[in-house]
């Protein structure tokens, strides 16, 4: 049986605010999302039961957007989740680069090819695994609205790299606690994303290097992660470039034009003793492979 696989990029926000906390309780948001050339391995071949094997070991197949994604796409069209995957993870974990929702969603792009299911029909199922997983289904960056779930794809029509830091904060429930931390000054109405969005658009000549981009959680990452002001700024120092926030953090980034100040913002950095990586933008989806080997299933 013939094994598919694909990777599954990790992603920055290139701006992110918070309009308002929805009667469904989900928030309204506004990002512009750019995939990064950091990634997840992703592969999956028929198998008799739905089985997830990660590597590094994670949550069990019931917690994994793997194996949420999986079930979700079976359950849609009335079949059995019969598939075995395996994951190879290089993205952290609960940093604000979306590494789970990325995985899920070339779960559903790996089961669309294998079970011959129409693509189209897969968004509106990544839209119910979870509020990030929509964007990974479009190759480059994305203008996001709602609670995730429309995503409108956005040519800015340049290449960057990218110097990311990872603290590694353990934070229980962190994505909830960060919203908890918001205050109403937080809070905005979207256009300084929209707004910057249309502007690189416009201006595919303008360098987004020393840009420092709008996040909601800014304030809050400084009030839930212990001491994360004085390191972001010793981080700064280091990087030599304003930093922003991906996500609801703890990751942060700078942007530059060529790829040997990036590596070397990033090797600065990482001299503080945090991980860091050194990347580049993203403009297309990976492309599915087929390979000759079924994925190790789980014990």
């Amino acid at each position: 049986m013939a094994t598919l696989r694909t990777r599954a990029p990790a992603k920055i926000n290139l701006g992110l605010e918070v309009l308002g906390k929805r009667a469904d309780g989900y928030h309204d948001i506004v990002t512009l999302t750019q995939p990064i050339s950091l990634y997840d391995d992703v592969s999956c071949a028929p198998a008799g039961r739905l089985t997830v094997a990660t590597d590094p070991s994670l949550v069990g197949e019931d917690e994994n957007l793997v194996g949420v994604a999986a079930r979700a796409l079976a359950a849609k069209f009335g079949r059995r989740p019969q598939a075995g995957f395996a994951v190879v993870k290089r993205i952290p974990l609960a940093a604000g680069l979306g590494g789970g929702s990325s995985d899920a969603a070339a779960t559903l792009r790996l089961l669309a090819q294998l079970w011959s299911v129409d693509p189209s029909h897969v968004e509106h199922v990544a839209a119910t695994v979870g509020s990030d997983v929509p964007l990974f289904l479009h190759g480059g960056a994305v203008l996001v609205s709602g609670r995730g779930e429309k995503v409108e794809p956005v040519s800015l029509g340049r290449t960057f790299w990218v110097a990311l830091a990872c603290p590694p904060f353990d934070v229980p429930e962190k994505t909830r606690a960060l919203y908890a931390a918001l205050s109403p000054a937080d809070r905005s109405d979207g256009c300084a994303t929209t707004d910057l969005a249309a502007r690189l658009v416009r201006d595919a000549a303008l360098s987004m290097q020393g840009m420092r981009f709008p996040n909601a959680f800014d304030r809050a990452a400084s009030a839930v992660y212990p001491d994360f002001g004085a390191l972001r700024a010793r981080l700064e120092d280091a990087a030599g470039a304003p930093l922003s926030l991906s996500g609801a953090g703890p990751s942060l980034y700078a942007l530059f034009d060529a790829e040997d100040e990036a590596h070397a913002a990033a090797a600065r950095m990482a001299a503080l003793g945090v991980p860091t990586y050194a990347a580049s933008a993203v403009t297309a989806l990976p492309t599915i492979e087929e390979g000759l080997h079924p994925p190790t299933p789980s014990p």
